[in-house]
């Protein structure tokens, strides 16, 4: 396991230099003078490779888990304005999916939290990704309430859903469910 996610770790970081290059120069280019088209495909460019960076990243982030080296960072968040971030992101996939995106945080949940606010978005963007993209022409809401000082996030949606058989497998390494 350790070798697997030193492997995993270094390719990684092998693939995010240059990685960052494009992103860095579709940046530049961005500011240019562009037909609508080429500003299209810059558009495109830049938003192809920051999810591809959120994969890279990922996979470093779970080579660190495989490897027991990850590092939790405890600081004050503001819940409001991340989940704000986090729908702002989402929303060219919103527009995409033709999803309705509906937020609903309890009037007693507080407004700056202690957490490990990177992962805490990493873990929200990711169920909340896939809830959209299962969602096509429906809908998903993300409730966050407080309960026993803790806070609970539910993610409801009108996608596909999973079927019971395939439950059990969902935290299996390397396993997708399909359905």
């Amino acid at each position: 396991v350790v070798t697997r996610a030193k492997f995993l770790a270094s390719m990684s970081h092998e693939i995010r230099t240059p990685l960052n290059g494009v992103i860095g120069f579709s940046e530049l280019c961005a500011q240019e003078e562009l037909s609508a088209n080429a500003a299209a495909y810059v558009s495109q460019i830049q938003r192809s490779s920051k999810l591809l960076l959120n994969v890279v990243n990922e996979v470093l982030d779970f080579s660190k888990l495989e490897a027991g080296a990850v590092e939790v960072s405890l600081k004050s968040m503001n819940l409001k304005d991340t989940i704000d971030n986090i729908v702002a992101t989402l929303g060219p996939m919103v527009s995409e999916n033709n999803v309705k995106l509906g937020v609903n945080i309890d009037h007693g949940v507080a407004i700056y939290v202690v957490t490990d606010p990177v992962r805490c978005s990493q873990i929200l963007i990711n169920l909340l990704s896939n809830a959209i993209k299962f969602s096509k022409n429906g809908a998903v809401y993300l409730n966050v309430q407080q309960k026993s000082g803790r806070l609970e996030f539910t993610v409801q949606d009108t996608g596909i859903g999973i079927a019971q058989n395939s439950i059990q497998s969902l935290f299996d390494p390397y396993h997708q469910v399909l359905s």
